[in-house]
């Protein structure tokens, strides 16, 4: 609605030459209301960005992440290593510099950023890509260790030298390893998680000596469920029989949101991984904590509607218009307050379609955002 609008609606009214000027302001009176509850389109809010990308480069997109304090948005792409953008994904330009950036096996799974230091960020990933670290903001990476078939990595920020790190192997039982020297060197200590179990990709730091290890996968026969030590892993208790897996959430108030394989349904810890619950309600995949108290994911069917929830996921409302294409995941940028979501396309070769990314700028005022359906 514009200005211009009004003006119109305006004219049309001094212009009437109708015996009766009530009807014309009845009409547009109307005309007013009936725009106002006119559902938004899509095509208002999401905006389709393939960008530019450096090189023409159109490797298929697996991830995207926002690195905190920064207006960054990073890109893992299948067999073409990391790229970012700093305009909202209008232009994007490759991580590192040669020979010093994750090769261009595999993607990268996993980030993690550490809190405190703005520029630090350890990334994982699968199929010939390995585990790198960048201590310059992604201008440089150093590969740590050996393990190139990887997925979840946690590191222990309660230590100020970041030397405890976990690393979960792909696809991979009892493939839990634990690095004391900063990632130079690494040890398997998934051997002592009880037989039976399923693959160990993903682990949790809840302390120097308190783990949580996921069991999940394809394979059959195996169990599902979640572990816990509080013993740096000598023994391992099972606190679960959800099948968790990819990258979880901690909020604000210590609560950990982890989505189940292959998108079922959600649960929920708030006693550090001692017990679990599920999450009621729609959201899949990855929930975001936009806000203090304020959570949003994707959700339904499709993963095509956002949702919000004002009460540690106890109900969820939808809001905003559906989004153009099945959501692989989303990522949230606070600092240009927009929201992004993209699409995985299991081609070969690896080639990025147009429309494969989608972007919306939310209103300044967020809490406006959810009054948008």
């Amino acid at each position: 609605m514009s200005w211009k609008w009004f003006e119109m609606q305006r004219n049309t009214i001094q212009t009437s030459h109708r015996p009766s000027r009530h009807c014309a302001f009845a009409v547009f009176f109307l005309s007013l209301l009936a725009l106002l509850n006119s559902p938004i389109r899509a095509d208002d809010v999401w905006k389709k960005i393939d960008g530019v990308w450096e090189g023409g480069s159109t490797a298929v997109i697996w991830k995207m992440v926002v690195w905190p304090g920064k207006d960054l948005v990073i890109a893992s792409t299948r067999s073409n290593g990391l790229w970012s953008s700093s305009d909202g994904g209008e232009n994007w330009k490759r991580m590192g510099q040669p020979g010093k950036t994750p090769s261009n096996a595999g993607q990268a799974v996993t980030f993690v950023f550490d809190p405190t230091d703005p520029k630090t960020m350890w990334t994982a990933g699968m199929y010939n890509y390995g585990v790198w670290k960048t201590s310059d903001a992604g201008q440089t990476f150093t590969h740590l260790g050996k393990n190139d078939h990887c997925d979840g990595i946690a590191v222990d920020f309660a230590d100020p030298l970041r030397k405890t790190l976990l690393l979960g192997l792909h696809e991979q039982e009892h493939s839990l390893h634990r690095s004391t020297d900063g990632g130079l060197t690494w040890e398997r200590i998934g051997d002592k998680i009880p037989e039976g179990t399923a693959f160990t990709t993903d682990p949790i730091i809840i302390d120097s000596k308190t783990y949580v290890i996921n069991s999940s996968g394809y394979k059959k026969g195996e169990a599902w469920g979640i572990y816990r030590t509080e013993d740096a892993g000598q023994t391992w208790a099972q606190v679960s029989k959800e099948g968790a897996g990819g990258n979880y959430t901690f909020t604000s108030k210590g609560q950990i949101f982890w989505s189940c394989l292959w998108d079922q349904h959600m649960i929920t810890s708030t006693d550090q991984g001692k017990t679990w619950s599920r999450v009621r309600g729609p959201a899949r995949g990855r929930i975001i904590e936009v806000v203090p108290d304020t959570l949003i994911a994707l959700g339904g069917s499709n993963k095509t509607r956002f949702f919000f929830s004002k009460d540690n996921a106890q109900t969820w409302t939808p809001f905003g218009p559906v989004v153009p294409f099945k959501g692989h995941d989303v990522a949230y940028d606070p600092i240009r307050k927009c929201l992004y979501v993209w699409k995985d396309i299991d081609t070969s070769p690896v080639i990025r379609p147009p429309g494969t990314i989608a972007r919306w700028d939310l209103p300044p005022n967020i809490e406006s955002a959810f009054a948008i359906h």
